[in-house]
């Protein structure tokens, strides 16, 4: 780790890890997995990111903009960490109603520390799952964005790295590929069983 001279940010540079985080993202899936390990995989991996950059969730999230939804689809939690995907099934746009706006324009959403949010909604959104800080960086598809990894941390205020932007970037990347695997596999079982 080194500090700039002329700025205060601790950077973390990936070759201090002895690799970039293309190779950290692709190292979580180390072969590929059949359609029945495709979730396991995507769960175990969480848990590998996760833990790499000491957040207390991790999670992937998907936007419904039909519906003007989001629902969390998969979630780690480091331990001693209550999990909350079954509180996130089809939330309204209206409990968070900039973060799809913004994840739309590929933005990266990062809230440092909650109790200072003015918005209080968001804030009391934020506090509900007890969050302090929070990074979600959008998942993008050809289609548009897809929806969202996201990083809890709940015991302590975290400064973002650009490292961690990085990794969930890539990583999200091949998650979308998987679960596109995943739902080509599932409609080719369904179309011979019909």
């Amino acid at each position: 780790m080194e500090r700039q001279s002329t700025n205060t940010v601790l950077m973390i540079r990936p070759e201090n890890f002895g690799y970039n985080t293309q190779t950290a993202a692709d190292n979580t899936f180390q072969t590929k997995p059949k359609k029945e390990d495709i979730e396991k995989s995507i769960q175990d991996s969480l848990g590998k990111i996760g833990d790499f950059v000491k957040a207390d969730r991790c999670y992937l999230v998907k936007y419904d903009f039909e519906k003007q939804t989001c629902t969390n689809l998969f979630e780690w939690c480091s331990s001693g960490i209550a999990g909350r995907i079954h509180q996130m099934q089809a939330i309204p746009f209206i409990k968070i109603p900039d973060w799809a706006r913004r994840h739309q324009s590929g933005e990266v959403l990062y809230i440092e520390d909650s109790s200072r949010l003015e918005d209080e909604a968001e804030k009391y959104w934020l506090e509900q799952f007890d969050i302090k800080t929070l990074l979600a960086v959008p998942i993008m598809s050809q289609n548009g964005c897809f929806g969202y990894l996201g990083l809890n941390f709940i015991k302590k205020i975290h400064e973002y790295q650009e490292l961690e932007q990085r990794l969930l970037s890539n990583y999200g990347q091949l998650l979308l590929t998987l679960l596109k695997r995943k739902s080509n596999e599932e409609e080719i079982i369904e179309k011979t069983n019909e």
